[in-house]
């Protein structure tokens, strides 16, 4: 990626990430907790979620997370059913988007069939990074969304015995993210999902 490549992905990376967790804030908010709202993280202003270290791994590595949105499971009135959509909406927010983005491009192919490269690589960035960073919150790791879906639909016991194995279990992650073997995992889920949403748009 070159440097303008580089300046046009910023507000595809940007929009991805906002949109990532002002799903998570939308649903807690809908479920009955005001958390997230109360810290003025109900947002759709991108300066309310970035994450430094996050928004630069994304950028350079494609795959990277924002400042974590704060949820209280208590004000759910069932904590598990709570934690669950809470935490898959993040990446369900990331993997609708793609899909408008994907409708909207081929709306404007259709009817103004112009070839302006900015264009095209701007929604091509807000395509992919939307599908990259869904498909990397999935992974059942903490601190990612996977891992508390995961907990959720655990039986009590055992998800708490997890929990209590997080530091090593983030550990795993670091390494994964250090070594690139995180692309050896993400990069067949991506093509995945981004032929099923393909499909979808056809």
């Amino acid at each position: 990626m070159d440097i303008f490549d580089m300046l046009i992905s910023v507000p595809a990376i940007l929009i991805a990430l906002t949109v990532h967790e002002y799903g998570h804030a939308l649903t807690a908010f809908l479920f009955g907790d005001t958390t997230a709202k109360d810290q003025n993280r109900l947002s759709l202003n991108p300066l309310k979620h970035i994450d430094l270290v996050g928004f630069i791994m994304l950028l350079v590595v494609k795959f990277g997370w924002a400042k974590p949105v704060p949820i209280n499971s208590n004000n759910f009135k069932n904590k598990r059913l709570g934690l669950f959509l809470v935490s898959l909406c993040g990446p369900l927010f990331n993997f609708l988007t793609a899909i408008l983005i994907g409708f909207i491009y081929k709306f404007y192919l259709m009817n103004f069939n112009i070839n302006n490269y900015i264009i095209n690589t701007f929604i091509a960035y807000l395509f992919f990074f939307n599908i990259g960073l869904g498909v990397f919150n999935l992974i059942p790791l903490p601190p990612l969304d996977g891992s508390k879906i995961l907990y959720s639909i655990l039986p009590r016991d055992l998800g708490f015995k997890i929990m209590e194995n997080e530091k090593y279990l983030n550990l795993i992650l670091i390494a994964l993210l250090i070594t690139g073997g995180i692309s050896k995992i993400l990069n067949p889920l991506v093509d995945f999902f981004q032929s099923l949403i393909f499909k979808i748009l056809i």
